[in-house]
């Protein structure tokens, strides 16, 4: 999703050994799945429940650091399974929240192209890749004074845009762009740089309409028009297109994420 920008998603649908090094249960009851909404289909995981004669409980965040305070406040505990960005992955098992997958019980990870694995630290050990994509601007060619090209036409907007825009709800991600759209290195930690970056958000702040996620139903702010331009997964843009022709999606950042790391229950 941009200047390209990685994000891969990693999601394992099976026991983790325990932090100490112990042999898993043989048949858990119940597995907790922390993870965003709609992210598994329903018959993988009714076939899973079958075969593995367990049940999947799901519980669900709205952003990236919704789900970090989730962890947070519990130490890591009380997930099974957890869907995380691959930044994420590496301060988790940091933390010491996560335990190292069986790699022997994976055959399928043969499939999965190494960069992908390796692209964070900790990654190949404690989580498998599900999605990756990029983060971009979509757009309504049809209501937007012009098409966009970078990230500062959407950080420094038009007039017209005025409380038409929607942003991510990801500290990073936001401030992160804004650091690409100024030149900088979105990872950067100079203390000049981010300064010029928060001037650079807050200054758009009366254009922004909310900051959260785009919802990808019919009733979307971007599909019924009443949001003119927001920051998106590329995933979500395909979803978007297909409700209203009219929205329109630019590639700005590759962004790779490593859904579902294993978490550790003490």
């Amino acid at each position: 999703m941009r200047i390209l920008r990685l994000s891969t998603f990693l999601i394992l649908i099976v026991l983790c050994l325990a932090a100490n090094g112990a042999p898993p249960p043989v048949a858990p009851k119940e597995l907790v799945v922390l993870t965003w909404a709609d992210y598994i289909d329903p018959h993988v995981v009714a076939q899973f429940e079958r075969s593995q004669h367990a049940k999947v409980k799901f519980m669900y965040f709205e952003s990236d650091d919704d789900r970090d305070e989730l962890l947070t406040q519990g130490n890591g505990i009380g997930y099974d399974v957890v869907l995380a960005d691959g930044i994420s992955v590496t301060s988790y098992a940091d933390a010491g929240w996560l335990a190292p997958i069986r790699q022997a019980s994976i055959p399928n990870l043969k499939h999965i192209d190494p960069r992908w694995r390796k692209a964070f630290p900790h990654a190949e050990q404690y989580g498998v890749p599900y999605f990756w994509g990029t983060i971009g601007i979509a757009y309504r060619r049809d209501l937007a004074p012009t098409a966009f090209t970078s990230w500062l036409e959407l950080y420094r907007p038009q007039p017209a845009l005025r409380g038409k825009i929607v942003m991510i709800k990801h500290a990073r991600d936001v401030i992160g762009m804004a650091l690409k759209a100024l030149g900088y290195s979105q990872n950067s930690g100079d203390p000049a740089q981010l300064a010029q970056a928060r001037e650079l958000v807050l200054a758009q702040k009366p254009f922004v309409r909310a900051y959260s996620y785009v919802s990808l139903g019919k009733e979307s702010a971007l599909v019924t028009g009443e949001a003119w331009a927001a920051m998106v997964f590329s995933g979500d843009s395909i979803t978007l297109r297909e409700l209203n022709p009219n929205i329109a999606f630019v590639a700005q950042s590759l962004r790779v994420e490593f859904p579902a790391a294993c978490g550790v229950r003490k």
